[in-house]
């Protein structure tokens, strides 16, 4: 089947973009979050020839994935910000998620009629989730949660009020990590280029 297909000499990746709300935390589709249930997806690498074989524990992001398939075929891409690592590397210490605000905007939710039950979710999200299983979410609104995805893994128990200095050590490092979240539309997406490509591809509205 390999030289059928032509795999014998390619490395297949298999994962998705994110994942999708069946009514967890009383939310469908994949907007207004960052919960696990979006952020953890497949990743399956079948690299010919390469041992180690199986599950593979640990932290890893899809920005990874690019310098993997680099690295596959002896090149490298610039040492940047966001760029990511060769998954042969191992897993991360941290991983970074980042939500830039909803979609519908709240403008397109008053163009259909009332925006009121979705206000609360014009923010800006950002999440840090720790090997040791700890995740700390911080908006834009100022709200931070703190959850332990070892003895929590649905996220279903807030930690912040309970153990607010390590809340507040753990959202003092993702600010550290690139910067605060930032909310308002003033701050998304205002390359106007960006903008139309997203906009065509059904992105923003």
């Amino acid at each position: 089947i390999d030289e059928t297909l032509g795999l014998e000499d390619t490395v297949t990746v298999v994962t998705s973009d994110h994942g999708e709300h069946l009514g967890e935390h009383g939310l469908m589709d994949h907007q207004y979050s960052l919960s696990e249930t979006l952020l953890r997806v497949p990743l399956a690498v079948r690299w010919p020839g390469r041992e180690h074989a199986g599950v593979h524990p640990g932290l890893r992001q899809l920005v990874d994935v690019g310098p993997t398939l680099m690295a596959a075929v002896g090149r490298s891409l610039p040492e940047l910000p966001g760029i990511g690592q060769p998954l042969e590397a191992g897993p991360r210490p941290w991983a970074l998620a980042e939500y830039l605000g909803p979609q519908p905007t709240m403008e397109a939710h008053a163009r259909r009629g009332d925006p009121a039950p979705f206000r609360r979710f014009d923010r800006a999200l950002r999440a840090l989730r720790l090997a040791d299983g700890r995740k700390v979410v911080v908006g834009s609104d100022g709200s931070v949660v703190l959850h332990d995805l070892t003895s929590d893994p649905g996220e279903l128990h807030d930690l912040a009020a309970e153990r607010p200095g390590e809340a507040r050590e753990l959202a003092d490092r993702l600010a550290g990590i690139g910067g605060p979240a930032t909310g308002g539309e003033a701050d998304r997406l205002s390359d106007a280029g960006v903008r139309r490509a997203l906009e065509s591809l059904g992105y923003l509205q």
